[in-house]
């Protein structure tokens, strides 16, 4: 499972 960070605020990380 890949971790890939949002730069935008108030957003989770996304996991795939």
């Amino acid at each position: 499972m890949v971790i890939r960070p949002i730069s935008s605020p108030g957003l989770p990380s996304m996991y795939e």
